[in-house]
């Protein structure tokens, strides 16, 4: 994984045409051998089937999502130099959207492992939170070669959507505005690998 410390994330680059971005994207940042040695690793820490919000404020099982979860924390010396990768990732898209985010408490290793694998519209925001803080940039990382599974394509509900050969080409990093609706579509073969994560600040006002 020291070989992640010479991945150089290009800076933000200012669109005239687009002010205010909704979403950002590098293709490809990630080399193939560094993909795959993430999942070598993730597939050590234990996994959980994948939940979501609910109104009581905790978070349940449902079937608008089917996926199943490993949590990276921050103590993890395995990742130490991913957490700092990502830091330079969200710092740089963050020049364009202009949020006030400083931590990531965790990252999350998401396996899509068989046809009908999927996650349903939602947003990334919990309303309920009572701590003060919400994600403010949300993010996935594409980990497995695109010609190893069928399906399980991100999209946007309400934005247009990165060309479909980017979003999925292996090692793209894809920030975004987390109140914003996406989905994974169903896995219909093979197996999809991502990380998920979401940078937090203080409330949205």
């Amino acid at each position: 994984m020291d070989k992640i410390k010479d991945i150089k994330v290009p800076g933000y680059i200012h669109n005239p045409n687009v002010p205010y971005p909704q979403w950002l994207m590098y293709k490809s940042l990630l080399p193939k051998d560094i993909c795959e040695k993430i999942i070598e690793l993730a597939k050590k820490i234990p996994a959980k089937d994948a939940t979501i919000f609910a109104s009581d404020n905790k978070q349940v099982v449902n079937k608008s999502r089917k996926t199943q979860v490993r949590w990276i924390l921050k103590d993890n010396e395995d990742f130490r130099e991913l957490f700092i990768l990502v830091d330079k990732i969200v710092r740089s898209v963050n020049e364009g959207f202009k949020v006030n985010c400083n931590n990531v408490p965790s990252i999350q290793f998401t396996e899509y492992l068989e046809p009908g694998y999927r996650y349903d519209w939602h947003h990334d925001i919990d309303w309920n939170r009572t701590d003060g803080k919400s994600r403010k940039i949300s993010f996935v990382i594409q980990l497995c070669d695109p010609e190893t599974y069928t399906g399980g394509n991100f999209e946007f509900k309400h934005h247009e959507n990165p060309k479909l050969e980017d979003i999925r080409a292996q090692g793209t990093a894809i920030c975004f505005l987390p109140y914003h609706e996406h989905r994974v579509t169903s896995i219909e073969s093979g197996t999809r690998y991502s990380l998920v994560g979401w940078y937090e600040g203080p409330n949205w006002v």
